[in-house]
């Protein structure tokens, strides 16, 4: 069944056409090839932000991920060790954003 999920990071989101059946090694892939970063460089959280390390092999559908989920990507660290954290803005009323 298709669906579509939402990837943010910083300020940035993208969406992203998926099938339940794709796994998140495949969600990975297709957002290296949009924003220039190597899959393994990239790390998916879960909607909770607090899922750590989605499971490569696991399809979307194995980690419940439904229609209009939103997920969260960072990537390693370029000066090495570690990965970035979580930060993404959220627009408040008025024109504002928020942390």
């Amino acid at each position: 069944m298709s669906m579509y999920v939402r990837i943010k990071r910083k300020q940035q989101t993208i969406f992203l056409r998926a099938e339940q059946r794709e796994t998140v090694q495949d969600i990975k892939t297709q957002i290296g090839e949009i924003v220039g970063q190597n899959p393994a460089d990239i790390r998916l959280y879960g909607p909770d932000k607090q899922t750590r390390d989605m499971s490569d092999s696991a399809s979307l559908g194995q980690q419940d991920i439904k229609s209009d989920s939103i997920l969260y990507m960072v990537f390693r660290n370029p000066e090495g060790g570690g990965w970035e954290e979580v930060d993404t803005i959220t627009p408040v009323t008025g024109g504002e954003m928020k942390d």
